[in-house]
């Protein structure tokens, strides 16, 4: 049977200092293979194997210092696998005795007169990419200005965000099987993705314009939002919200 223990602390080192704030978290689970991991047949796979894939177990820990300067981050993960399932590049269910999956994030937030500035960045390793890849960087950033054209009624935000993940062997989606596989063939990242969102809230009411994919063929259009699936074309969104209530967190849906 599937089993699964979860365990969090918070301390303060420093008494004097309670913004100071150290999240600890410990997390084990056990799962045993599905049945569709243990037994198929179909036109274009099959595979038995009941009596060869074993429950598969993983050890989390994680700790997360948050320090009241700068609402500044830093974490440390790690998660490591027993008997870790996975599907390889012929679509078939296969098991490695042990993986272990090692992450360090820093992510900061700096508001001034109107200025924002966010960042997040997340470096990760896995310790067999035949079983399991992972972009060693993946990088977030955002830089916005918020106006308060009216005090209490008008306000107008403007932000363009950035995300950037480096190369890497992404799982392929099979399509007649519905799950994602190994390959070896094609490296998916290495291209930023821009952004640039437009609010207006006026009182209760939220209007928001959108530019997806700003940098499109910028540098080539060779960008990839997936293995075999091209990003798609610069866009542009528009939407309006109203609310006859005053939202319970009115900063996030504004924003």
């Amino acid at each position: 049977s599937d089993l699964a223990l979860d365990a969090q602390l918070n301390l303060h080192p420093f008494p004097k200092l309670r913004a100071l704030n150290l999240q600890l978290r410990l997390q084990t689970e056990r799962t045993n293979p599905t049945y569709f991991e243990k037994h198929h047949f179909s036109n274009t796979a099959s595979w038995e194997l009941s009596n060869v894939l074993q429950p598969t177990t993983y050890l989390h820990s994680e700790a997360e210092l948050r320090v009241p300067w700068g609402n500044l981050r830093l974490g440390l993960k790690n998660r490591l696998y027993r008997q870790y399932t996975y599907f390889d590049r012929d679509c078939v269910p296969a098991q490695i005795a042990t993986l272990n999956v090692l992450a360090v994030s820093i992510q900061d937030e700096i508001r001034w007169r109107g200025l924002g500035l966010a960042s997040r960045l997340v470096v990760q390793n896995s310790s067999r990419t035949t079983a399991l890849s992972l972009p060693l960087l993946t990088v977030y950033g955002a830089v916005g200005y918020e106006l308060e054209a009216v005090p209490n009624v008008l306000r107008l935000h403007l932000a363009l965000e950035c995300t950037y993940r480096t190369k890497y062997y992404a799982d392929v989606y099979n399509v007649p099987l519905g799950i994602y596989h190994r390959q070896y063939d094609f490296l998916l990242g290495n291209y930023p993705f821009m952004d640039v969102v437009l609010n207006v809230k006026w009182k209760s009411a939220n209007l928001f314009v959108r530019v997806g994919h700003l940098n499109e063929d910028w540098w080539g259009r060779n960008s990839f939002s997936a293995v075999g699936y091209p990003e798609r074309e610069r866009t542009f969104r528009f939407g309006f919200q109203w609310y006859f209530y005053t939202p319970y967190d009115e900063e996030k849906a504004f924003k």
